[in-house]
């Protein structure tokens, strides 16, 4: 593995014809303009930017951001665009203009106003007269559910209580008639003490946007502290508020700024930035940080190239800012169908003052197997815990590995070293910008501080950013965009160190982890140990498989950093890297067995099996000569039939012949041969390859079928099956007998079975088989008796199936004949 310092000197090289030698990241650093971004929150801080954009504050902050940058003198490097469109995420625009919330009473007094508080009005509430709404106030202490309002008639009053608003507008408003709402309801438990005069923005999006412009009716938010004056001035008696509500539904448009800086060498591939700037007001944290981040970000690149102190990439630099989701969807809809995306970054909440938020920086991972890893928190590694935010599945399978993480972490990482930066990872969890650019197929990463108590409340405010914060962002961002945009060929070998590097440095935490889940399991009481273990084991071989996977694919991602086909040099390495990697996943692989047999040396599978084995077949001529067998295969209602086949595996050779309908039908397959005949016929029609399932697929289920049952328990030495290291004893129709388990490889088998050995002499006394192991579906199978050819084969006579549900009785299959034709 790579030492830190030889890898930072190479980063140096690397960048040594674009940087004049110097460390980009300083330069960026030093480059980046604290008051600046400041400016930017502290504009966008104070207008409502409603979600979706068209509305005035939203617009306004778009034009801010343009002139920003244009003032900058950023088009001396590059271009800026307004990208205009119809409105995608909501069919009207909302904008706020005013509330005002007063206690009539002896004496009056306002309770509460907009826009001293910015979060007072949820989004979507419609407007009263000018007068306002004159109406008694009942409290409901929840009000989200029907029992609240048994025996309460709330029409034409205002509803006053601590449940979601709008639940409570849908409980209240739209089912019985009420005025409007008033909520002060928090995130979260502790908050109400922690933070009396918080106000958590809502919104009464959930119903049907039209209908709610239609309404007069509206929902508000006030804090904690705020309703306690509220209750206090109920527990007087009855009490009317005054309530004046003005707010807009506009036919806006949707608008996003473009900034983008060419490419020398290849303009129609690009590194692409995003950053949201809707949100309710305030939103300082939560999105105007990273639009300062990207913004700042975007002048610092273009002076850097206009003075010489950055060669201008060959790929272009794109920047975005618009409204989350619906802007990047417009975006990838028009310039973006064009040429190709290789990379993106997500800028979203990235300027958190740690000691008031106590939110750190985190580098969410574009996706890898530790998104949809089935290991408790307590069994993650510490970078592959989720943050609390949510979590959104991808499915059994991630996208394809990919260089992307291991590179930005490298900068993450430095960059944290150099500053005091307090860093952190976890893997993708959705809910932004990268949603939309991965579902394209863009490999993606997200900069976010979290947790933040302030988000989506009155309290987001500039005074909570911290400047350092937003420049770490930018710079990290910067260094790991221009070496994938700069497509040099020293960046892709460096890369590849890195990534190889990574990749094996998984692996041992997957072998470790692996190991601490295998104990934890084992260590369970006896009558939990066996299903828990067979469960953390499966798991386990699965998370292996998929990193194994990922990560062979994140190695050869590393040839796309060169722009066309990599050149002799880079595919060699790539080559040897993964030779490197393959041997070192085996090793994974096999660490995890024999780690499992250190735990439970007397409990060995794999020994049982062989005993097994060596007692069915006790000279090992299975597979290797050519047996005949004959079986009567009878079914519940006393009907039977004979199937005679011949098999030989060493020679792919299988004959079967059987009697269906009163037809002889007959398959020799011999290696890649197979022959077929109906009554001694090879000439047959369609309709009987059709009528005896003559055709490729159902010839080959057939011999699977009579090869794998009556190959047992030898075929389970067979390329595809996995024998669970761990075997145990139980009771199996009345009789005490040591069982294992097997499953198998996508393409082999898809069904778990389990088998019984007497604890004497070893032989195979049953089996059963899931198809699902949670439902405990598929069928038993006792075996009595035992046919033995000359040469010492010995196979169960009788084989007797029932349904593990119910118990029914399915069939009973006899062996009449087995002869040993030798080799």
């Amino acid at each position: 593995m790579f030492n830190r310092l030889v890898r930072v000197s190479l980063f140096l090289l690397t960048f040594a014809s674009t940087t004049c030698a110097q460390d980009v990241a300083p330069w960026f650093d030093s480059q980046f303009d604290s008051k600046g971004a400041m400016r930017i929150v502290r504009f966008l801080s104070a207008r409502w930017r409603t979600r979706g954009g068209g509305n005035p504050g939203f617009n306004e902050s778009v034009d801010y951001v343009r002139d920003y940058l244009k003032n900058s003198g950023f088009e001396k490097a590059g271009s800026l665009n307004v990208l205009d469109g119809s409105l995608t995420l909501y069919p009207f625009a909302w904008n706020p203009v005013s509330a005002q919330v007063e206690v009539l009473g002896s004496p009056s007094f306002v309770l509460d106003s907009y826009p001293q508080n910015p979060t007072l009005l949820t989004r979507f509430s419609g407007s009263t007269s000018k007068q306002g709404v004159v109406a008694e106030v009942v409290e409901i202490p929840v009000g989200t559910e029907e029992s609240d309002y048994e025996s309460i008639d709330v029409k034409g009053k205002i509803v006053f209580g601590r449940g979601v608003a709008n639940r409570m507008y849908q409980r209240a408003v739209v089912e019985r008639g009420a005025v409007g709402i008033i909520s002060d309801n928090l995130a979260r438990k502790s908050f109400y003490q922690d933070y009396p005069d918080m106000v958590r923005y809502a919104s009464l999006v959930g119903g049907a946007i039209k209908e709610l412009k239609a309404r007069s009716s509206w929902a508000l938010k006030i804090s904690p502290q705020t309703g306690d004056r509220l209750r206090a001035a109920l527990n007087s008696g009855p009490l009317k508020l005054r309530v004046r509500v003005q707010s807009q539904f506009l036919q806006g448009r949707q608008r996003a700024l473009v900034a983008e800086i060419p490419g020398t060498d290849a303009a129609g591939e690009r590194v692409f930035f995003v950053c949201h700037m809707d949100n309710n007001r305030p939103g300082a944290n939560n999105n105007a940080t990273g639009v300062a981040a990207h913004a700042e970000l975007a002048r610092m690149i273009a002076l850097g190239i206009k003075d010489g102190s950055l060669a201008r990439p060959k790929r272009t630099l794109t920047f975005l800012f618009g409204a989350e989701h619906a802007g990047t969807d417009m975006w990838l809809s028009t310039l973006g169908s064009s040429g190709r995306t290789i990379a993106a970054f997500n800028a979203d909440m990235t300027g958190a003052k740690t000691e008031t938020t106590l939110g750190i920086y985190r580098f969410e991972r574009y996706p890898d197997p530790s998104t949809d890893s089935p290991r408790k928190r307590a069994d993650r590694a510490l970078g592959d815990r989720r943050s609390g935010w949510g979590f959104r599945s991808l499915g059994a399978t991630p996208p394809p590995g990919h260089y992307f993480n291991a590179l930005m972490w490298f900068f993450v990482e430095n960059q944290g070293r150099r500053t005091n930066w307090r860093v952190f990872q976890n893997p993708f969890e959705g809910g932004s910008d990268h949603d939309e650019l991965l579902e394209r197929g863009i490999p993606t990463v997200l900069s976010w501080y979290y947790d933040d108590p302030f988000l989506s409340t009155n309290l987001d405010t500039p005074d909570k950013v911290d400047p350092r914060s937003i420049r770490n962002v930018a710079t990290v961002h910067g260094v790991t965009a221009m070496a994938i945009a700069g497509a040099a060929r020293k960046t892709a070998l460096w890369t590849l160190a890195l990534v190889e590097e990574a990749a094996l440095k998984r692996l041992k935490q997957e072998t470790d982890t692996a190991q601490r889940r295998l104990t934890k399991a084992f260590n369970l009481s006896s009558e939990k140990r066996r299903d828990v273990w067979f469960a953390t084991w499966e798991e386990e071989q699965k998370l292996a498989r998929r990193w194994h996977a990922w990560e062979r694919e994140a190695i050869k991602s590393v040839a796309s950093i060169v722009l066309g086909h990599p050149v002799d040099e880079i595919t060699a390495r790539i080559e040897n890297s993964l030779g490197r990697f393959d041997a070192a996943a085996r090793a994974h692989l096999a660490a995890i067995e024999a780690f499992s047999l250190k735990l439970a040396p007397d409990s060995s599978a794999q020994a049982i099996l062989d005993l097994a084995i060596s007692y069915h077949d006790p000279h090992g001529h299975w597979g290797t000569h050519k047996f005949a067998l004959a079986i009567e295969e009878g079914r519940p209602d006393g009907s039977s039939k004979t199937t005679n086949f011949v098999t030989q595996a060493s020679k792919g050779r299988f004959q079967i012949e059987l009697v269906r309908k009163k037809r002889k039908v007959k398959i020799d397959i011999l290696a890649e041969h197979v022959v077929a005949t109906v009554d001694g016929r090879s000439d047959i029609s369609a309709q009987e390859r059709s009528e005896f399932r003559l055709n490729p697929k159902r010839i080959q289920v057939t011999r699977n079928y009579y090869e794998y049952l009556y190959g047992l328990p030898m075929k389970l030495r067979d390329p595809g099956t996995r024998l669970h290291p761990l075997s145990w004893r139980q009771e199996f129709n009345g009789r005490s007998v040591d069982a294992i388990r097997t499953t198998y490889d996508r393409g082999v088998g898809q069904d778990t079975w389990h088998f019984f050995f007497d604890v004497t002499t070893h032989a195979m006394v049953g089996y059963l088989f899931y198809h699902d192991s949670q439902k405990k579906d598929g069928e038993y199978i006792i075996l009595t008796g035992e046919s033995v050819a000359a040469t010492g084969l010995r196979l169960p006579q009788v084989r007797k199936w029932y349904t593990n549900l119910g118990e029914r009785f399915l069939g009973a299959d006899k062996t009449i004949k087995l002869e040993d034709l030798g080799e």
